[in-house]
C-alpha cells in the first residue's frame, strides 16, 4: 500500500482441478488481512490499505502466496489479471444528460441511487489550457430523488430549466458550462478521489492539458470522445438512463431535452410526421426547425402538404435530428418518406438523409486533417450531389448525379471518414426521365439488426441491400443533412426537403426475398 506494507486477501482453496475466478473486493469488510514479511523492500501489514487518497495511484499488486500443510506436487497457472473500479457502498452516479451550448438553459442531469449524495461529491470541469479546476459545484447535502426502483435523476442548472433541483454555480444568461475545444465534466469525491463518471466533448482537435494527472483520468471514457453540440436546444444523453460502456461516443447521442425525466424513446415505432407544424422531436443544429409551405421552384411533395426544410442560412452545412438513441434500439427500424432531389442546373449542393445518427453539427464541413470539433458525423447516410463543386469533406470525390450510401465514422479515429456501401445513378432512380431535372421522389431506409440487413432505396433504385457494417450502429436518430459552400449566398431553393416521414419496424422476410436455387 502507500506505506509499503503488505496486505493479503482472504484465502481461496486450490483443492480441485480446473479454472476458478479469484476476486478480491478491496472495499468489502474483512477483505484486508495483515501479512508479516521478511522481504526488506516491504513492511509488515497492519490490515489497512493506506493511501494518499484523492486519486493517488499508490496501491500495487505484488503477487500470489501459495501455501498449505499437505505434501504433493502440481502446477498452478494464472491468467487475465485485471482490476475494475468499484464505488463506495456500490453507489454509482452517472452524468446522464447535459446541455452546454449557449448561455441559457444549461444543465447537467445526474442519474444514480436514491438518497443522500456522498458528503464530498462535486461536479467539476477542468481547463484544457492548464488542467486547473475551472468549475466546482459541491453536491454534499443534496439528495437524489427516488423516481422509481430506487434510482432517480438530479438536475443541476440554470433556474429556468424544467425540473431543476439545484442552481448553485449557474446564472441565467451566463455561460456557466465550458464550450471551449476541448471541454470536460467529472463527478468526483473531492476527498478520497473516487471518480464516478467523466465526459469529454469537443475533443476532435485534441485533448490539450486534459491529459494531465491532476484531471484524475477525465479522458478515460473514450476514445472517441464527443463532438460539439449545436445551439438550438437539444441535448446529449444516455439511453437507457445510466447506461455506460466507458466510451462516450457510444453512450451519448443527440436527443430532445428531458431534464428530470427518463431519456430517449421520444419517437415510437408507428409515428408519422406530415410536417403540418414543427415536431417537438426534431432539432436542427444551428437554427430553428422549419416546417411550412413549399418554396417556389421546389413544388409540392407527393403528399401535397407542408415539408421539413434543412438549411443553414449563414452558409456551410446544417444537420437535423429526429428522435434519439431509443429509436430502433434492439429491433431496428424502417424510415420511409419523400425527398426533393435538386436539378443538375441548380446551384451546387448536397442533400442527405440518414439513420442511426450518432452526432455531428456541420454536415461534412471538416476533414480529419482540419481537426475541427464540429465533425463527428455518424451513422448511415444517403447523399446526393447535384453538380460539381460541393466539396463535401467526407473523403469522397464529388459525385454529381450519383447517390452514395455510406457508413460515416468521421470521428478522428481513422483516416477514412466514410465507408462507401453502394451507389446508384440519377438515371437508375428515375429511368423515365431523360435529364436530371429537380423532382420529388420516395426513399426507403431499413436497419434490421436481427437479420443483419441494411437497405437504402431511392426512387426506382436500390442503392444498397446487404449486411450491416462491422461495428456499425444498430439504432439512433433519423438525420437530415445539407451542404453548400457559397457562404451566405443561398439560392431560393437551397435546402434538403422531406415530407411524409414514417417509422415502422423492419419488414419481415417475404417470399419476394427468396431465391429458387434448384427445381426438379
Amino acid at each position: 500500500d502507500g506505506d509499503g506494507e503488505l496486505e493479503t486477501s482472504p484465502a481461496s482453496s486450490l483443492g480441485s482441478a480446473g479454472w476458478s475466478a479469484l476476486t478480491w473486493d478491496l472495499t468489502a469488510a474483512g477483505a484486508i488481512t495483515a501479512y508479516n514479511t521478511n522481504e526488506p523492500a516491504f513492511n509488515d501489514g497492519d490490515g489497512i490499505l493506506d493511501t494518499a487518497g484523492n486519486g493517488a495511484k499508490d496501491i500495487a499488486f505484488v503477487g500470489f502466496l501459495i501455501e498449505g500443510g499437505g505434501s504433493g506436487t502440481g502446477t498452478v497457472t494464472f491468467d487475465e489479471l485485471s482490476y475494475s473500479d468499484v464505488a463506495p457502498d456500490q453507489k454509482e452516479y452517472k452524468i446522464n444528460e447535459f446541455r452546454y451550448a449557449g448561455s441559457a438553459n444549461e444543465f447537467v442531469e445526474i442519474y444514480g441511487p436514491a438518497g443522500a449524495f456522498p458528503t464530498n461529491l462535486v461536479l467539476r470541469q477542468y481547463s484544457a489550457a492548464d488542467a486547473t479546476v475551472s468549475l466546482s459545484i459541491s453536491l454534499g447535502g443534496q439528495t437524489m430523488p427516488n423516481d422509481g426502483g430506487g434510482f432517480g435523476r438530479f438536475v443541476i442548472g440554470d433556474p429556468e430549466v424544467a425540473n431543476v433541483d439545484f442552481s448553485t454555480g449557474f446564472t441565467s444568461g451566463s455561460n456557466n458550462l465550458s464550450d471551449s475545444d476541448p471541454s470536460s465534466m467529472q463527478l468526483v469525491d473531492a476527498v478520497n478521489g473516487v471518480v464516478y463518471d467523466s465526459v469529454v466533448y469537443e475533443a476532435f482537435g485534441g485533448l490539450d492539458d486534459l491529459i494531465r494527472q491532476q484531471t484524475m483520468g477525465v479522458t478515460s471514457e473514450g476514445y472517441a470522445w464527443l463532438g460539439s453540440m449545436g445551439s438550438t436546444g437539444y441535448t446529449m444523453g444516455r439511453w437507457p438512463d445510466g447506461s455506460d460502456s466507458d466510451v462516450n461516443r457510444q453512450d451519448f447521442t443527440p436527443m430532445p431535452p428531458t431534464p428530470g425525466a427518463s431519456n430517449g424513446d421520444t419517437v415510437p415505432i408507428g409515428t408519422t410526421f406530415d410536417f403540418t407544424s414543427n415536431p417537438s422531436q426534431a432539432y436542427m443544429t444551428f437554427q430553428s426547425s422549419q416546417s411550412g409551405a413549399m418554396v417556389p421552384g421546389v413544388g409540392l411533395s407527393p403528399s401535397l402538404g407542408n415539408a421539413y426544410r434543412v438549411i443553414d442560412i449563414t452558409g456551410g452545412g446544417q444537420m437535423a435530428f429526429i428522435g434519439d438513441a431509443g429509436l430502433g434500439s434492439g429491433l431496428g427500424y424502417r424510415a420511409t418518406g419523400e425527398i426533393y432531389i435538386p436539378a443538375s442546373n441548380a446551384p451546387a449542393n448536397a442533400v442527405a438523409i440518414g439513420i442511426a445518427g450518432q452526432g455531428g453539427t456541420n454536415f461534412f464541413t471538416s476533414t480529419v486533417s482540419s481537426q475541427d470539433s464540429t465533425s463527428y458525423e455518424g451513422g448511415y447516410w444517403l447523399i446526393f450531389e447535384n453538380a460539381l463543386g460541393v466539396g463535401l469533406a467526407d473523403g469522397r470525390a464529388d459525385h454529381p448525379g450519383v447517390f452514395e450510401f455510406v457508413h460515416a465514422t468521421n470521428d478522428n479515429m481513422d483516416g477514412t471518414p466514410v465507408e462507401l456501401l453502394g451507389s446508384a445513378t440519377y438515371a437508375s432512380a428515375f429511368p423515365s426521365l431523360a435529364s436530371t431535372t429537380g423532382r420529388w421522389t420516395t426513399f426507403d431506409l431499413i436497419l434490421d439488426p436481427l437479420n443483419n440487413r441494411l437497405v437504402a432505396k431511392i426512387g426506382a433504385a436500390t442503392v444498397y441491400d446487404g449486411p450491416i457494417p462491422a461495428g456499425g450502429p444498430t439504432g439512433g436518430p433519423f438525420q437530415v443533412g445539407f451542404r453548400e459552400n457559397r457562404g451566405d449566398n443561398n439560392a431560393t431553393t437551397d435546402g434538403t426537403y422531406i415530407d411524409n416521414l414514417s417509422f415502422t419496424l423492419p419488414p419481415a422476410t417475404s417470399v419476394l426475398d427468396w431465391t429458387l436455387l434448384n427445381e426438379e
